[in-house]
C-alpha cells in the first residue's frame, strides 16, 4: 500500500510515466457462488420413509423397492449425478470388508 501510494504520487509528479503497481492494485470480479446441490436432513428422511411405505407384498414390489432404496442410496451417499450411476455398471461396484470379515 505505501509502495502503490509512492508510485502514484511519483507517476503524477511526472517522475514516471506510469503507476506499476496500478495493474496489482485492481480486484478481481466476485466470482459466481458455487451451486450447492443436495437434500436436507429433513428432505432425505421424507425420501426415506416414501421409499419404506412402497408396497412390499409381492416379490417383484419387494425387489422393485429393494433397487428403488439403493439407487437413491447411492445417488444420496454417493454424490453422483444420475448419469454418473445410469453409465456405470454393476461390476464397478465392488464391497470392502474390515479385518473381521464384515462388511463395510
Amino acid at each position: 500500500m505505501i509502495l502503490n501510494a509512492l508510485f502514484a504520487w511519483l507517476s503524477e509528479a511526472g517522475y514516471l510515466a506510469g503507476n506499476p503497481l496500478a495493474l496489482a492494485r485492481r480486484r478481481r470480479a466476485p466470482t459466481q457462488a458455487r451451486i450447492a446441490r443436495y437434500l436436507s436432513h429433513d428432505l432425505w428422511e421424507t425420501v426415506k420413509d416414501t421409499v419404506a411405505a412402497m408396497p412390499t407384498e409381492t416379490a417383484r414390489e419387494r425387489l422393485h423397492a429393494a433397487r428403488c432404496r439403493w439407487v437413491l442410496t447411492v445417488l444420496y451417499l454417493g454424490g453422483l449425478r444420475a448419469s454418473e450411476l445410469t453409465a456405470t455398471t454393476m461390476g464397478a461396484f465392488f464391497c470392502r470388508r474390515n479385518t473381521k470379515g464384515g462388511e463395510r
